[in-house]
C-alpha cells in the first residue's frame, strides 16, 4: 500500500490496491466497462488500480474525470474549472456486490436511480470535523420539498419515477438540507440518465451563512456524482466547485474534501444494503490518508 503525502493542487491521496472482481465469470463476460479502460490515465500507476483518489485546487483543468463518453447523457461535466473556483475532486471504485452479478445493466442503474432521488437518505450523515478532531453530524434533516418558498415535504420524484426514467431523460427536484455548518438551505437537485451511467447535479439556491455571516450566494456551491457501473463494481467520481464570498483557501478545502468523503461513504452504504456493492470502509479524513497513517 502507498500512500502520497497531502498537497494543495496536487493529489492528496492515491491508495494502490489491486481491485477484484466479486465474480470472475462476470468480470470476463460483462458488457460493463473495465474500470482501467475509464480511469483517468494519471491516476492508472502500478499493478493495481487506485480504490480512492482524490485532488483539489483553485480552478484548472479536472484531473480525475473519468475517460467515458455516454453520449446519453442529457447533461455532462466541463473539462475545467475557473479559476477562482474551489475545487474539490474525488474518485472511488467501489467492488461489486452479490446482487450485481445477476443484474443486467439497465437494473443497475434503475436501482442507483432510485437511490440518487432519494436525499432523505442523508439524514444523520457525518463526516470528519478537522477543527474538531472527531466525527461530527453532517446534515440533520433532508428532505424534497414542493417548492423553495412553501417548503413542504413531497415525495417527487418517487421511487417509481426514478427507476421509470429512461436513457437521455433527467428529473429533477428541491431538497432542504439542515447543515450544522451552514444552516438550513434549499438546494436545486438534477438527475440525468444515459445509457451507462447516472449523474446527479446540485447547487445552493439560498444563500449559505457561516456563523451567520454571507459564505456562498446562490448558485456558487456546485457538485457533480457520477455513478459508472463497470465489471469491477461501481466507479464513483464526485466534483464539487465553490465560489465564496470570503473564503479562507487551507480550512475550507480540509472541510470540503471530508465531506466529499463522507458522500462517497453515504452511496457505499446505500449500494452496500442494495446487493449493488460490496463491503468496504472508505476513509473519512482525507489529511490523515494522505500522511500515510491507516
Amino acid at each position: 500500500m502507498k500512500y502520497f503525502p497531502a498537497a494543495f493542487s496536487t493529489t492528496l491521496a492515491l491508495i494502490l490496491l489491486t481491485v477484484l472482481a466479486a465474480v470472475p465469470l462476470f468480470a470476463q463476460t460483462s458488457p460493463l466497462p473495465a474500470a482501467a479502460d475509464i480511469y483517468p490515465a494519471n491516476s492508472l500507476k502500478g499493478a493495481g488500480l487506485p480504490v480512492l483518489a482524490a485532488d483539489s485546487g483553485l480552478g484548472g483543468s479536472l484531473r480525475l474525470r473519468p475517460r467515458l463518453e455516454d453520449l446519453s447523457l442529457p447533461f455532462g461535466i466541463p473539462d475545467s474549472i475557473k479559476d477562482k473556483e474551489l475545487r474539490i475532486e474525488a474518485l472511488a471504485l467501489l467492488p461489486a456486490g452479490q446482487a450485481y452479478p445477476r443484474l443486467s445493466q439497465k437494473a443497475i442503474l434503475d436501482e442507483l436511480s432510485a437511490i440518487l432521488c432519494s436525499p432523505e437518505s442523508l439524514t444523520g450523515l457525518e463526516y470528519w470535523s478537522a477543527s474538531r478532531g472527531k466525527m461530527r453530524l453532517l446534515y440533520e434533516t433532508v428532505y424534497k420539498i414542493d417548492s423553495k418558498s412553501a417548503r413542504k415535504p413531497v415525495n417527487i420524484p418517487s421511487r417509481a419515477d426514478a427507476i421509470a426514467l429512461g436513457p437521455g431523460g433527467s428529473l429533477e427536484f428541491l431538497a432542504l438540507q439542515k447543515d450544522t455548518s451552514f444552516g438550513t438551505n434549499v438546494f436545486g437537485y438534477t438527475l440525468g440518465r444515459g445509457g451507462e451511467s447516472l449523474l446527479l447535479t446540485n447547487e445552493n439556491l439560498t444563500v449559505l451563512r457561516y456563523l451567520m455571516l454571507p459564505f456562498v450566494n446562490p448558485g456558487r456551491m456546485q457538485s457533480r456524482l457520477w455513478v459508472i457501473p463497470c465489471r469491477e463494481g461501481l466507479l464513483l467520481y464526485f466534483i464539487s466547485t465553490i465560489e465564496s464570498i470570503n473564503i479562507a483557501v487551507e480550512r475550507t478545502i480540509e472541510s470540503a474534501e471530508n465531506r466529499a468523503l463522507a458522500l462517497l461513504g453515504w452511496l457505499s452504504r446505500e449500494a452496500l444494503k442494495t446487493g449493488l456493492g460490496g463491503e468496504i470502509e472508505l476513509p473519512v479524513n482525507m489529511k490523515t490518508i494522505g500522511a500515510g497513517k491507516p
